[in-house]
């Protein structure tokens, strides 16, 4: 059993193909940031709502996905698998086929890490870092080094937010 970490802004939603698309034994632990009102800075609001996600996790393996992310077929096995293989602390599943390349910003929209690690390090940004380049950043500090899945496939990014 793995912990899935989905953070949701208040405009978002959780569409059903992105729950059907875990294909693992898992449990869904969902947070919805603050509002606008409360928070207007975007990455404040996505670095809390991972933060308070991080806090409830208390598995192993802990995936990371963005509520506009559709997983391929097997990728959380493949990063779990990569991860025990390469004795590593985070593997990201690629959305975009030149994320590969960027092994500096290992992205936490679709990641796999390990629980006591995700539960150790708590989320954060700068001016001129997202919370991924930081994680990324507080793993190489601890002797982790993040990696890309190497796969020909991408995950699906979708655009969910809701319309009026």
């Amino acid at each position: 059993m793995i912990d899935v970490l989905i953070p949701v802004a208040p405009y978002d939603y959780i569409p059903d193909r992105v729950i059907q698309a875990i294909d693992v034994s898992y449990r869904l632990i969902t947070h919805i940031s603050e509002t606008e009102s409360e928070n207007p800075d975007r990455i404040d609001r996505i670095t809390n709502a991972r933060n308070y996600l991080r806090l409830q996790s208390t598995s192993e393996f802990v995936v990371c996905i963005d509520s506009d992310t559709i997983l391929f077929p097997g990728a959380i096995r493949q990063a779990i698998d990569l991860l025990i293989q390469l004795d590593g602390g985070m593997v990201g599943i690629p959305t975009h086929p030149w994320d590969v390349n960027r092994p500096d910003h290992v992205k936490l929209k679709a990641s796999v890490l390990l629980g006591d690690l995700t539960r150790q390090i708590p989320f954060r940004h700068t001016k001129w870092w997202c919370e991924c380049l930081c994680f990324n950043l507080d793993l190489r500090l601890r002797g982790w080094n993040p990696i890309y899945l190497t796969t020909p496939h991408c995950c699906q990014v979708l655009d969910n937010r809701k319309r009026n």
